[in-house]
């Protein structure tokens, strides 16, 4: 059976430092959103930023005073996150295995990394991401949007790897499913260089308290 997870994390080991000088910095979107995610929670408020890539989002909300924890697959990645964002908490870690105990979040953020995961592995992915969050924690999701889960060559360097995109009402149902509150859905244009996605979207939902 094809490891996809161990392709993937060799991948982006390998174009580790291409893809910080490319998309290293948070764009005007990006930015836009994450400045709502801030209002909504406290100033000394403990971030996660799963599959934090190189450090993209954690050196904008570092510059705003949070606490900021990054895990991503990538060796390489969390390299250059820790050098983003040397006062950065940053391990490698798998989405559907956090290594944190229950409620250890006030806010959860998760910046295109569900792009390699399968619907399958979904649901899980989304309970650990409730797990780990506290009662009134947030969540804001970008995804590229699409109808597509495929292996298909994919990145700077062209590798086969699982690729998945996202519909607005499949990504909704998914986290209403797993126990969030959806407060907010939009859409912003993007150009894929693949010309495989048109649109992001982008989602804040909050854990329900049961």
């Amino acid at each position: 059976m094809v490891d996809y997870k161990q392709i993937t994390r060799q991948a982006y080991d390998q174009i580790a430092d291409e893809y910080n000088r490319l998309y290293g910095r948070a764009g005007t979107n990006e930015k836009k959103y994450l400045d709502k995610l801030i209002k909504s929670i406290s100033d000394s408020a403990r971030i996660l930023d799963a599959g934090c890539g190189s450090g993209t989002c954690c050196a904008y909300l570092a510059k705003k005073g949070l606490e900021i924890w990054g895990i991503d697959l990538s060796e390489a990645m969390i390299d250059c996150a820790r050098q983003q964002v040397p006062a950065g908490q940053f391990e490698v870690m798998d989405m559907q295995k956090l290594g944190f105990e229950d409620g250890f979040f006030d806010a959860i953020v998760v910046a295109y990394s569900l792009l390699h995961i399968s619907s399958t592995d979904l649901p899980q992915v989304l309970a650990e991401f409730r797990r780990v969050l506290r009662p009134t924690g947030l969540i804001l999701i970008f995804v590229q949007q699409g109808c597509l889960e495929a292996v298909i060559p994919y990145g700077l360097d062209s590798q086969p790897m699982l690729v998945h995109f996202y519909g607005q009402m499949e990504l909704n149902q998914q986290l209403v499913q797993a126990g969030f509150q959806v407060r907010q859905g939009v859409s912003f244009p993007w150009n894929d260089p693949q010309n495989l996605s048109k649109e992001i979207i982008c989602m804040l939902a909050g854990r329900e308290v049961t």
